[in-house]
């Protein structure tokens, strides 16, 4: 919450904001901080996806662990299972540095979300331009397409984001 108070993201104010974005089919994209922040509530996004079953929900950095969080992230994925929960990938390569590439850290956190969340629920992102100030583009790209099988791939790389934003 940066520079504004903590609250809680599932208090009955916010969820009347919800309530009009599932109304209207909208999508909900949280980007929650990392662990330990105060708008890092993996809890409140399971109950906001609870209350709106048909609202897709989407958490921005795969809820941002930093390096020394596989326990917290491993947590958190478990809390936010859900069908209309998904997560994107972008920058994780940069919440787990100081890592080269191929961030094996990032690698091995994508490979845990892909085993509880599952591949239908993960799209790939750079959160360019920012992240290509160290690595190219293609090693953003790379990085993560060697961890998902063809089919896999496409549903990260393509159709996840395609039937959640464009359909």
């Amino acid at each position: 919450m940066g520079s504004h108070p903590d609250f809680a993201l599932d208090n009955s104010l916010m969820m009347g904001f919800y309530e009009q974005i599932a109304a209207k089919k909208g999508v909900l994209v949280f980007d929650l901080g990392s662990p330990g922040d105060g708008s890092h509530q993996p809890k409140a996004i399971s109950n906001i996806a609870k209350q709106f079953p048909a609202l897709e929900v989407v958490v921005c950095h795969l809820a941002s662990p930093r390096r020394h969080h596989k326990i917290e992230l491993t947590e958190a994925l478990q809390t936010m299972k859900a069908e209309n929960i998904h997560f994107d990938l972008a920058a994780l390569h940069h919440k787990v540095r100081p890592e080269d590439y191929p961030f094996p850290t990032a690698q091995a956190f994508i490979n845990l979300a892909k085993n509880i969340a599952g591949s239908e629920h993960l799209m790939w992102g750079t959160d360019a331009p920012s992240t290509l100030v160290q690595y190219s583009y293609q090693q953003l790209l790379d990085y993560q397409l060697a961890l998902f099988s063809e089919k896999e791939q496409k549903m990260v790389f393509h159709d996840n984001a395609q039937r959640l934003y464009f359909s």
